[in-house]
């Protein structure tokens, strides 16, 4: 699983306030066995504490939910697509 995650050119990356919170979210996706990878957050992404979740585009709505029922809130998710900038999805309350 996580060979084929970084392989991944199209994927979500849910960007975190902290890198507190980007570990606890790691820890949270271990334990859980969801298919996600803590990455470098992207250069083009500013808004970030430099550590980011990598998932694939249909399990962003799974592992953010599961984050969230584990008191962890993302700042923001992208989708990131090879050769084109990074879009917004969705922004933190």
């Amino acid at each position: 699983m996580i060979r084929e995650l970084i392989k991944l050119k199209n994927f979500c990356c849910l960007v975190f306030s902290s890198a507190q919170q980007a570990l606890a979210a790691e820890h949270i996706v271990d334990t859980r066995a969801l298919p996600a990878l803590i990455i470098p957050t992207p250069r083009i992404i500013t808004a970030s504490c430099g550590l980011s979740l990598k998932c694939r585009l249909e399990d962003e709505a799974t592992v953010t939910a599961v984050l969230r029922a584990e008191g962890i809130e993302p700042e923001a998710c992208y989708i990131c697509t090879e050769g084109q900038l990074p879009v917004l999805k969705w922004k933190g309350t």
